[in-house]
Order: structure tokens, then C-alpha cells, then sequence
């Protein structure tokens, strides 16, 4: 049996010139293929990252049994869609963040993957970077106590709320909670290894989608945790966990730098 996995990307997104890289470096990975509606643009995209198959569909990607698994970085609002048929394909999928709009969508999603017997696995990298699991072995040891508040916070400046960029734009799923929200609210799930049983938050728009939002969590055991997001705030990407006897806080949580402090 194969080690290796083939891998084909649907669509040419700005973000494949991030995850390219890693595919080249992988051991156990070959990128194959990549997929655009325009041939003429699938083309240009693998000879400009020595591609050796361009795919002038997605459908067409999708039934070629070369390929086992997918990355898909298409618009959120096609996340779902996309997903499904690539598991009716028997294609194992990447899908870039966040997996769906909404929560029962999502649960829907995973439940069909495993009905097709195909992994799924939504694109947050910063689970996966070794700080993250030495800080996780930090905070088990009892350094800090017991987590009691984690504070989370992911903005950048979107110079002028463009709506013609993609996050702007409601009905492709856009939104500032879907875009970088989504790492604060795992983040803090994860470092309390709890779920909230309360939310508030408050939301700045423009042109239906949010730009900016702040919330509040409160948990079972009386337990707070706090975030913020959005597109109209300097560039912001740490989180704060305190305990009962200290605070660790990490800066460029979800794009670490070269030594990834904490």
C-alpha cells in the first residue's frame, strides 16, 4: 500500500501560494493536480507551481482516480457543496477554514463524510504547530493552576471594507466571524476544554456582513472567556490564558513566527 497520498487543489486562491510550500516538503504527500472552472486558468496556475495536471472542472478533478484527496479553498459558501461531492467521489478532504456557516451545517457535513467513509479535516494549521502542543503539556503540568479565563483576539485592517473582496460579500458567506473569528472561538474552546452554555456578542456591520464583533462566553462551571474579531482594527492574533497562580499569554497564535514564543 502506498505511503504517499496524491493530492488535487480545487481552485486557484490566493492562500494556495501558503499551503503549496508544505506540500512540497511533505514526505507522504504529491500534489498532482489543480482545478479552476477556466482550463486556461488551471493551466497557468500549474505551470506556475510545476503542477502536472490542470483540470478545466472541479468535476472533472474529482473523477480522476489518480487524485485521493482534495484541498478545497473555495469561497465559504461552497465549503459544504464542494465537500460533499468530493466524499460522493471517495476523495479525502481538506477544507480551508471555516468548514461551513453555520454550526448544524457543519455537524451535517462531518456525519456525510463518515457515511462516505472519507476524513475530514478543516484547515486550521496553528492545532497543529509544535508550540501548541508544548504549550498544551505546559498547562497540564499545573504551571499556571487551573485555566480560568482565556481572552482571544484575531483583527487586521481591511482598508476600506471593499465590498468587492470576498469577505465583504454576504452571499459568500463573508463576515469577520467566519474569517478570523473562527480561530478565536476554537482557540478559546480548546484552552478551556469546555463548551459554553451562554454567549453574548455584539456586532458592527457593513453591507451585511460583520466587520467587527465581540463576545463574552460563560460556562457551566462559572467560568468567562472573551474575544474579539474583525476587519477594522489594527493587526491583532494573540490569546491570554489565566490560571489561579499565573497567565501565559501568546503572541502571533495564529500565524507563529520563526521562534513561536509563549
Amino acid at each position: 500500500m502506498s505511503t504517499t497520498l496524491r493530492w488535487g487543489i480545487l481552485g486557484v486562491a490566493g492562500i494556495n501560494r501558503r499551503l503549496i510550500p508544505a506540500f512540497r516538503a511533505s514526505k507522504t504527500a504529491d500534489l498532482v493536480g489543480i482545478a479552476s472552472r477556466s482550463l486556461e486558468k488551471a493551466t497557468n496556475a500549474a505551470k506556475a507551481d510545476h503542477i502536472p495536471t490542470p483540470y478545466g472542472s472541479y468535476e472533472a478533478l474529482l473523477a480522476d482516480p489518480n487524485i485521493d484527496a482534495v484541498y478545497i479553498p473555495l469561497p465559504n459558501s461552497l465549503h459544504d457543496e464542494w465537500t460533499r461531492k468530493a466524499a460522493d467521489a471517495g476523495k479525502h478532504v481538506l477544507c480551508e477554514k471555516p468548514l461551513t456557516a453555520t454550526a448544524a451545517e457543519a455537524e451535517a457535513l462531518v456525519a456525510y463524510c463518515r457515511s462516505k467513509k472519507v476524513r475530514l479535516m478543516d484547515g486550521f494549521m496553528w492545532p497543529h504547530h509544535p508550540r501548541t502542543h508544548k504549550l498544551r503539556k505546559f498547562l497540564d503540568s499545573g504551571a499556571i493552576g487551573d485555566v480560568k479565563k482565556v481572552v482571544a483576539a484575531f483583527t487586521f485592517n481591511l482598508d476600506g471594507l471593499p465590498t468587492n473582496n470576498i469577505r465583504m460579500q454576504p452571499e459568500a458567506a463573508g463576515g469577520s466571524l467566519l474569517d478570523v473569528g473562527c480561530y478565536t472561538t476554537f482557540a478559546i474552546r480548546w484552552w478551556m476544554r469546555a463548551e459554553p452554555v451562554k454567549v453574548f456578542a455584539k456586532a458592527e456591520y457593513v453591507n451585511g456582513v460583520d466587520v467587527a464583533v465581540s463576545g463574552v462566553w460563560a460556562f457551566a462551571d462559572g467560568r468567562t472567556a472573551h474575544f474579539d474579531c474583525g476587519f477594522t482594527h489594527p493587526l491583532r492574533t494573540w490569546v491570554e490564558i489565566v490560571g489561579t497562580n499565573a497567565v501565559v499569554r501568546v503572541p502571533n497564535m495564529w500565524i507563529p513566527d520563526e521562534k513561536a514564543a509563549f
